[in-house]
């Protein structure tokens, strides 16, 4: 009788830690879906950003990773000419979140770049 309890008990606190462990992994599923680096991005201005940056004499423009690095809203020539930072969670291996929200991504560093190149080139033609 008390081998069957002692089994019993062992079994529903085996019973227990799994069921904490699937509660547990569907809450990981769930963070692996979000991308808060990325959804920042819906309510950030990219051009108030950009011109922060600027007047601190940053211009970095900004780039999207993936297995060749694009920067968007710029040309060839302007890329190779200022400093570009890889934004974070843009990369091939991101999570479904992030891919999700690629679109978001793209418009922000479209307009961060197209500013910083206004701006640069504003700058420079003063200093001619």
């Amino acid at each position: 009788m008390m081998k069957r309890i002692a089994t019993t008990a062992l079994l529903g606190i085996v019973l227990l830690a799994a069921g904490a462990y699937v509660v547990d992994l569907s809450s990981q599923r769930g963070r692996a879906r979000g991308c808060p680096s990325l959804e920042r991005l819906k309510a950030a201005d990219a051009t108030a950003d950009a011109e922060a940056a600027h007047a601190r004499g940053d211009n970095h423009l900004v780039m999207l990773g993936g297995y060749v690095g694009t920067v968007p809203g710029v040309s060839e020539d302007l890329v190779s000419l200022l400093p570009h930072v890889m934004l974070t969670e843009t990369s091939d291996t991101t999570t479904e979140g992030c891919q999700e929200l690629r679109s978001v991504a793209e418009g922000y560093a479209s307009t961060y770049n197209m500013t910083i190149a206004r701006l640069a080139n504003s700058s420079s033609a003063k200093g001619r």
